[in-house]
């Protein structure tokens, strides 16, 4: 088996993955290698680069989020309860910016941001959402 992270590692410097490395892992899984990417990121910012390489297997969300092909193996997820303890927290503390968090349904975002900044490349399909509003659904990621 190969794990690669992924930003740093196996995706240059623009965020991309070169022919060269795709082909490589290629001939690996050709080979009867399985390929794995194991990521901090959610399944929704890795989800390009997961269509990309097509492994085997995706780690997401910093191990919270484990799939095999497209069936999750396993979670571990953040309940309701303490989701919405930490947006809490987050919006009675000064200087918190943006807060973001991923759920079977979707990711949300607490603010607009400019879908043109390369930083926020991978989040194309992040929600609006009111973070006034209680979370009712297990979180995958929270930041």
């Amino acid at each position: 088996m190969i794990v690669c992270d992924l930003d740093q590692t196996l995706l240059r410097s623009d965020k991309e993955v070169s022919a060269h490395t795709l082909e490589v892992l290629e001939r690996c899984r050709a080979a009867g290698i399985v390929i794995a990417v194991a990521t901090a990121r959610s399944e929704s910012s890795a989800a390009r680069v997961i269509r990309a390489v097509r492994p085997d297997v995706a780690i997401t969300s910093g191990g919270a989020v484990v799939r095999y092909g497209d069936e999750i193996v396993a979670e571990n997820l953040l309940g309701v309860d303490a989701a919405n303890a930490m947006v809490a927290r987050c919006l009675a503390t000064e200087g918190v910016g943006y807060i973001t968090y991923r759920t079977s349904l979707g990711y949300f975002v607490n603010r607009e941001f400019d879908r043109n900044d390369v930083s926020w490349q991978d989040y194309e399909n992040a929600q609006l959402a009111d973070m006034n509003q209680k979370i009712e659904h297990n979180v995958q990621k929270f930041v």
